[in-house]
């Protein structure tokens, strides 16, 4: 008998006594009481696999349900869906926080989709209230199982390999304004903008492949380094096919188990046209912090020097920039919240550049939902840029306001195979009509996670 089962001995029932999952589906409304009935007698027959796809036809209705989050999550745990199951008992264990069962099985949960911390701290949780001798035995077993991992130095290989298209209305973020008033260009007479500086559309397609690799040195120390490219094409704008490359890699270090922190460096180079335009790199700091409720916070500082290839009077200069972050996110459940605020800095390289210079700061509020296979997002965004000094030609020093908001959708397909489909829309204001601009974005990408 399985270890988990020993409190649930006085409920079992016989699996030959109950009917099938599709003669059950058949026979009752979806918002029957019922429905959550028969969901239980599978589980306690570990009729796991037909009771988690069961489960999944019930779960738009009866999802928030006390006993039928618990009977999913165990049917999902059983079946090896441990997301699913994560997140259906961490519902259940927020209906009824002093329910040793469920608190058992979500540390299960956690461990076995390789959330160690959390699994130990509920596990331990658990073992607080002097549970009976069998159910300790095993958490300890647990415990000691966490610990093993932990310390096995193992490292890790990840990979992504992603195929992407969609339109873009702006590829060269261009002002949808035709002209610009003479008195910003200490003028007597507007200038009118032809075709080629205005705002350009394009549908386009893309690749990302991406590959990372951790070595731990111990249970407390990681070391990490992961690599990205990416190229897209434009099919009606040629002018802005992008390739990029991306290189980053850090240290981290875990104390006092809800505490890491890491340090990092980067680099990034970019072509434009297949013409070499930009390259950066950088180094960073951060902190992350997830308390007990699972409300978790972070901080991050990100030094990045970006150097253009042909600096020009026409381009921006060459900069450097300090970029301050702030997280907070609510704990995981059915759904999750994050707020993100940033501030920043660029200062340019040359004196007689000092226009490239700003200063900027924003928010942006995001939520996610997941529901069996399927997940849906969205965001919003405000920032605010302020520059330093006056470009040469125009009459104003240019300050800028933009916002934006996206919805996002995912869908798992088999496995590690996902559908991935994305919409924004961005509006910048700037008090220099040159700078005005607006940008609708829609992509489909194709997912695959090795």
């Amino acid at each position: 008998m399985r270890w988990h089962t020993l409190l649930a001995t006085s409920m079992m029932v016989v699996p030959c006594m109950l009917p099938s999952s599709h003669k059950l589906m058949a026979a009752e409304n979806v918002d029957a009481p019922e429905r959550v009935s028969a969901l239980e007698k599978l589980v306690l027959a570990e009729r796991y696999r037909e009771a988690y796809e069961y489960g999944n036809k019930l779960e738009g209705y009866w999802e928030g349900d006390e006993n039928f989050d618990f009977s999913y999550g165990l049917a999902a745990l059983e079946s090896g869906k441990f997301d699913k199951a994560v997140f259906a008992l961490e519902r259940a264990q927020l209906s009824n926080p002093s329910q040793r069962r469920y608190r058992l099985e979500l540390a299960r949960a956690y461990f076995y989709s390789k959330n160690l911390d959390a699994s130990e701290k509920e596990f331990k949780q658990v073992l607080e209230t002097d549970p009976p001798s069998n159910v300790r035995q095993n958490i300890e077993k647990f415990l000691g199982r966490i610990d093993r991992l932990r310390n096995r130095q193992e490292t890790t290989l990840s990979a992504l390999l992603e195929m992407n298209g969609g339109y873009d209305s702006n590829v060269n973020s261009g002002p949808y304004l035709k002209k610009v008033p003479g008195d910003q260009l200490g003028i007597n007479q507007s200038i009118v903008l032809n075709e080629d500086a205005k705002e350009q559309s394009s549908p386009y397609f893309g690749v990302l492949a991406s590959g990372g690799v951790m070595y731990p040195f111990d249970q407390r120390n990681i070391m990490d380094a992961r690599v990205t490219g990416i190229t897209r094409d434009n099919t009606a704008e040629k002018d802005y096919d992008l390739d990029a490359f991306f290189l980053d890699s850090g240290f981290s270090h875990r104390f006092y188990d809800v505490h890491r922190v890491r340090i990092g460096g980067r680099y990034q180079r970019t072509f434009l046209a297949g013409d070499g335009f930009l390259s950066s790199h950088g180094f960073s700091g951060s902190w992350n912090f997830t308390h007990d409720s699972g409300w978790s916070y972070g901080a991050q500082w990100l030094h990045s020097r970006y150097r253009y290839d042909q600096n020009t009077p026409a381009n921006d200069p060459d900069i450097d920039q300090n970029l301050y972050q702030a997280t907070v996110f609510t704990p995981p459940s059915g759904s999750r919240e994050g707020l993100i605020l940033h501030y920043g800095e660029d200062k340019a390289t040359d004196t007689n550049s000092e226009f490239n210079s700003k200063y900027f700061y924003g928010v942006r509020f995001q939520q996610t939902w997941l529901f069996n296979i399927f997940s849906a997002g969205w965001h919003i965004a405000f920032d605010e840029k302020h520059f330093k000094a006056r470009r040469p030609g125009m009459a104003k020093t240019r300050e800028d306001a933009s916002a934006a908001i996206g919805l996002n959708f995912r869908a798992t397909l088999y496995q590690n195979i996902s559908l991935r489909n994305l919409y924004t829309y961005t509006h910048n204001h700037s008090n220099l009509n040159f700078y005005r601009y607006r940008r609708f974005k829609a992509e489909l990408a194709l997912q695959m996670d090795f």
